[in-house]
């Protein structure tokens, strides 16, 4: 599995903005929405493990500050690959730079 810290995603996608609630499809399924530099939106969905700790209106930057999400790039059982946040505890490796 490979991770990138939020700010890494960013700059490799060119990500202005991100809405600030955490959101949900129609099938309950949590999300957060990334603005790039030409107003195009990526949706990026949270784990199943981290759908169990969070809820739909809360607040993105204290959920990704608070369990310390990455993005990850994981592999379904479709064999599809998609990216997903992730809470720290998933990843059992960080940079020691993430700490400060």
């Amino acid at each position: 599995m490979e991770t990138l810290t939020i700010k890494e995603f960013a700059q490799a996608n060119n990500i202005k903005e991100y809405a600030l609630k955490v959101r949900a499809n129609s099938n309950g399924y949590l999300f957060v929405t990334f603005m790039n530099f030409d107003n195009e939106a990526t949706n990026v969905y949270f784990s199943q493990a981290m759908t169990e700790k969070i809820a739909e209106g809360d607040s993105v930057g204290q959920v990704i500050k608070e369990h310390g999400c990455k993005i990850a790039t994981v592999t379904n059982a479709a064999g599809e690959e998609r990216i997903k946040l992730i809470g720290g505890g998933e990843n059992q490796r960080g940079s020691i730079e993430d700490l400060f």
